[in-house]
């Protein structure tokens, strides 16, 4: 293992350049790592029929193969939990989380057992969470007549389940008591869309 503290910090290519083999060996091992993190991910994806296996671009090989150790290291005690994400997305993020829309979320930075708690509790009330979801957003298209409720795409990532049905509670609470109001008073919000911001600190 190279320790790329000693490398110049004038130009790595320069040294990788005057290093062959090193580079020869950094290059074999990080391609070594890939296939590794490839087969991995196709077994799991596979094995639980998710939709997709998701993570960010700007993550070091590091990042993903500590999100996959702890996925490993506890994956028969999460099958049957983890069987109830089919047809969703397992997404290797900055946290640890069920979403929005019943995906899951865990955190390279999360210790394994705080992705146990958000596996073993949160994403085993999923379907009731979901439920809860559905007959806000029903809510609140009756209100706002024909409106559509989107996803902001840039707080994909961000769409915690019980902070987004947090925000729902609150605003349709205060949307039932203001009948009156003008917004509800338009006959159609037909090619209108309402956008949620679940870490925004007001209803939204």
């Amino acid at each position: 293992m190279y320790d790329f503290a000693k490398i110049p910090k004038l130009s790595i290519e320069t040294w990788l350049a005057n290093n062959v083999e090193a580079a020869r060996t950094i290059t074999k091992r990080h391609q070594e790592l890939m296939n590794e993190i490839s087969d991995k991910v196709n077994d799991i994806k596979e094995r639980f029929k998710l939709k997709s296996i998701e993570y960010r671009d700007d993550w070091s090989v590091s990042q993903f193969c500590a999100c996959l150790r702890t996925l490993f290291m506890y994956i028969d005690k999460w099958h049957d939990k983890l069987l109830t994400l089919k047809d969703k997305r397992l997404i290797f993020g900055d946290k640890s989380c069920l979403l929005r829309d019943g995906s899951l979320e865990l955190g390279a930075n999360d210790p394994p057992v705080y992705c146990d708690h958000v596996i073993c509790y949160e994403l085993l009330e999923s379907d009731q969470y979901m439920e809860k979801i559905n007959s806000y957003e029903t809510n609140l298209r009756e209100y706002f007549r024909g409106i559509e409720i989107r996803q902001d795409p840039d707080s994909e990532y961000l769409c915690r389940a019980h902070t987004y049905l947090y925000h729902l509670l609150q605003l349709s609470h205060h949307l039932d008591l203001n009948r009156d109001h003008e917004a509800h008073r338009i006959e159609s919000w037909k090619n209108f869309y309402l956008f949620i911001n679940p870490f925004s600190s007001e209803q939204s």
